[in-house]
């Protein structure tokens, strides 16, 4: 489906449906709830956001168990 198919198919439906369909997306998919949260959660969440994204990056790139093995 491409995006003007998908804008049409929206448009056919109610405000209740839509509303549903957002809420099964933020349910769903932890990518669209990080989205949706910093799009009307405010900076408050957004500063949440980026710290656990801050700590991700951190584990995965800067690690520091395991490495006085390769010493």
């Amino acid at each position: 489906m491409n995006l003007t198919t998908l804008k049409k198919s929206l448009k056919e439906l109610d405000q209740k449906e839509l509303i549903g369909l957002v809420a099964d997306l933020y349910k769903l998919n932890p990518e669209v709830k990080g989205y949706l949260s910093s799009r009307f959660a405010g900076d408050d969440e957004v500063a949440l956001l980026y710290e656990k994204a801050k700590k991700v990056v951190q584990n995965e790139f800067f690690r520091t168990e395991g490495l006085e093995s390769c010493a």
